[in-house]
């Protein structure tokens, strides 16, 4: 998964309140709140990369090592794209 780039979708409708974002596709009724770390890194792909980069722009925003994020990053990106909010290109 590391090679491929990642973004979000462009049918994704969002709202930032605070640090937290909102989030749905017009074709679903489902509205996904993205706190924490999921709605940090939904802010961070407002430019498109790899999930090295996500995970070393995240790491310094927060202050910790990229090794103690990198897992998590990886997971929320795979909910993100299962959710069809964030799409993947290899």
């Amino acid at each position: 998964m590391s090679a491929s780039t990642f973004r979000r979708s462009e049918r994704a409708l969002w709202r930032r309140s605070g640090a937290d974002v909102l989030a749905s596709l017009p074709e679903s009724a489902d509205v996904h709140f993205l706190t924490g770390g999921a709605g940090a890194l939904w802010l961070a792909l407002d430019e498109p990369g790899t999930v090295e980069a996500l995970v070393d722009d995240l790491a310094v925003s927060f202050g910790v090592a990229a090794d103690a994020l990198a897992t998590d990053v990886r997971l929320c990106l795979e909910d993100l794209s299962v959710m069809g909010l964030v799409e993947r290109e290899s």
